[in-house]
């Protein structure tokens, strides 16, 4: 190997250079006329061919004028020039990357240029196939995307499909189930008039029990017709302001006959003063009587219900608002804590009443969109001394800002069913 600037050096500053984890390399009129341990490395070939080889043939054909206009640039430079990004072939005619860093200098009046070579091959094999996974990731991304969507278009169709099936079917059932209330009813009162014997005492309680089931189910029909008109928007509520305890007092007598059959008593903590609230009076008595009825219906026999009304104040909508609170509380079987708040969703059941001790899943549903409806909330938690505590509130005063229901309902053109009013018994 000839003489060349770098073993002029002191011999620590070239076993420095030559034991360096980078290639080094002196360029002189495109040939390589020393180089590192590391150059070998990278290149792979034999010392007589690194020499005698010109440099450029060693750079890969697509950037070949890439390396001469920076050669080109250094000669002519007396500080280093950007550092360039290029690609190489060594000895297995496979390709590489390389960082190439090139200083100028003088060496008896001969210009030389000194070359830093960093192989980044790996890192760059490790950014395409970023690339690569980035680009697979982003068109994943857009099929599960389009797939959501129609999944969401689908969900929103069979919805919609699913409402006016349920109106449609409350609306053609409601007429015939009354019919068979009706006359149930008739046959039991004649023929509770009539000379009891074995025959018509059959017979009576064939229509009891034909009453007491066509009741049940116009019950279920009217209950689905309900959450179908609250859901599609098509209640027009008639809010007044009355004193809340006429509710209370209402829901009370309505059931008292139900109350005493079930030896069940209601205690009442209740203020000594007018709550004056603005709501819909029909549509909260339902609520009351939903929440009243499942209170009822899994209360022990001989035990109590009580029932709770403050005045409170809440943040709604970050103002202070003066509330209308309601508790009901009953001694009866309770809810698991993981079920307190999917109760409240549409055809769900608590797991302890799937033995068919519960109802179809609808009337705490009515309840939810009724009191959201008017602005409020409802939620359920479990009673200390067993049972459940559903506890509910609406604003005293109804918002004017807020979009009732009626309002949805004149802006649906498109749905004729929401424009059927039908007659609620």
């Amino acid at each position: 190997m000839m003489e060349t600037p770098l073993q002029d050096l002191e011999n620590w500053h070239y076993l420095l250079v030559e034991m360096a984890p980078i290639a080094v390399f002196v360029i002189h009129d495109n040939k390589i006329i020393y180089y590192n341990q590391e150059t070998e490395k990278i290149y792979g070939y034999p010392s007589e061919t690194i020499l005698s080889t010109d440099y450029l043939d060693f750079i890969h054909e697509d950037h070949r004028q890439k390396i001469m206009n920076h050669f080109n640039n250094q000669v002519n430079s007396e500080h280093p020039v950007e550092p360039c990004t290029c690609k190489i072939i060594d000895s297995n005619e496979e390709v590489r990357w390389i960082v190439l860093k090139t200083i100028p200098f003088l060496h008896k009046k001969n210009r030389n240029i000194l070359c830093f070579q960093t192989d980044i091959s790996e890192q760059k094999k490790l950014v395409e196939n970023l690339e690569i996974y980035q680009e697979h990731l982003e068109e994943l991304v857009r099929l599960r995307t389009s797939e959501l969507k129609g999944a969401l278009e689908h969900a929103e169709k069979a919805n919609q499909i699913k409402d006016t099936f349920l109106a449609n079917m409350s609306h053609e059932f409601r007429t015939p189930i009354h019919h068979i209330n009706s006359f149930s009813k008739l046959g039991t009162d004649k023929i509770g008039k009539a000379e009891q014997n074995s025959i018509n005492q059959k017979l009576l309680k064939y229509f009891k029990n034909i009453h007491i089931a066509s009741k049940k189910l116009y019950s279920f029909i009217m209950n689905l017709f309900d959450l179908s008109c609250l859901e599609n928007g098509q209640v027009r509520y008639s809010i007044t302001e009355l004193d809340f305890l006429v509710v209370v007092n209402s829901i009370e007598t309505e059931f008292q006959s139900v109350l005493e059959n079930k030896k069940l008593t209601i205690s009442k903590k209740i203020p000594n003063e007018p709550i004056m609230t603005e709501f819909d009076f029909n549509w909260i008595l339902k609520s009351m009587r939903c929440i009243l009825d499942n209170a009822v219906k899994f209360s022990s026999k001989g035990s109590t219900i009580s029932i709770e009304v403050n005045k409170n104040q809440k943040n709604l909508n970050d103002q202070p608002t003066d509330i209308t609170q309601i508790a009901i509380t009953d001694r009866g079987i309770g809810i698991p804590e993981d079920e307190l708040d999917i109760v409240f969703e549409k055809f769900t059941q608590s797991s302890r009443t799937e033995d068919g001790s519960g109802g179809k899943g609808i009337g705490l549903a009515i309840c939810k969109k009724i009191i959201s409806d008017h602005q409020g909330k409802i939620w359920a938690e479990n009673n200390p001394e067993g049972g459940t505590k559903i506890i509910w509130y609406i604003p005293q005063k109804h918002k004017p800002d807020v979009v009732d229901t009626a309002d949805r309902l004149l802006k649906n053109e498109t749905n004729n069913i929401n424009k059927i009013i039908f007659d609620m018994e």
